[in-house]
């Protein structure tokens, strides 16, 4: 994105299948953040669920509801970026034993 726009390096799109979804993908996204020791500079659309929009400097993460993202189309609007495919998910750490 850093060629389209000046103010982020990439966007990160993801959906979920209804409100509370996106809702609990948000949550989950910011507790992550918070358990590496980062914050989002800011935090848009929460309470709604429909289009969640996270700020987190270099990236900014989407989090649609699937009719919204349909809607809005971002990746047509945007379609002059470069893409890059999401690897496959890392492995869950283990808990140490306390």
């Amino acid at each position: 994105m850093r060629k389209l726009m000046y103010l982020t390096d990439y966007f990160i799109l993801a959906t979920g299948r209804n409100v509370r979804h996106t809702q609990s993908l948000a949550y989950e996204l910011r507790r992550v953040l918070a358990e590496q020791g980062s914050r989002p500079l800011s935090v848009e659309g929460l309470p709604e669920g429909r289009w969640v929009l996270f700020d987190v400097g270099d990236v900014v993460v989407h989090v649609f509801d699937s009719e919204t993202r349909e809607f809005y189309d971002i990746e047509n609007l945007w379609a002059d970026a470069p893409r890059s495919r999401w690897k496959k998910p890392a492995k869950p750490r283990k808990k140490k034993a306390t």
